[in-house]
């Protein structure tokens, strides 16, 4: 899914086939490879630092309540930040996309 990512949001606004999503995809990836990558690594950061936070309370909380406490906030935590990175994800390809057909023309 990351390696491809930005097949399914092509398939999805484009109607592209998915021969044509593909094609799309490295041609996007050329164009901005090194901003889609720099996003990716953030949102795995994100990601990362909720599972150290996890895992951190899991080690430093000794009572049982207060673990699943501080696990069901985390999760809760983890949820809303994978939605925002996933509108931030069809913003940012929104803006690459737009930005690359102003310059075309």
């Amino acid at each position: 899914m990351i390696g491809l990512a930005t097949v399914q949001i092509r398939l999805a606004f484009h109607n592209d086939s998915l021969r044509g999503a593909i094609v799309a995809h490295f041609q996007f990836l050329r164009r901005h490879g090194l901003t889609c990558l720099l996003f990716l690594l953030a949102a795995f950061s994100i990601f990362f630092l909720q599972q150290m936070a996890l895992r951190a309370g899991d080690t430093w909380l000794g009572v049982p309540l207060w673990r699943h406490a501080w696990a069901l906030v985390v999760e809760l935590v983890s949820a809303m930040s994978g939605g925002w990175i996933l509108a931030a994800w069809v913003c940012f390809y929104k803006q690459c996309e737009e930005g690359s057909q102003s310059i075309a023309f």
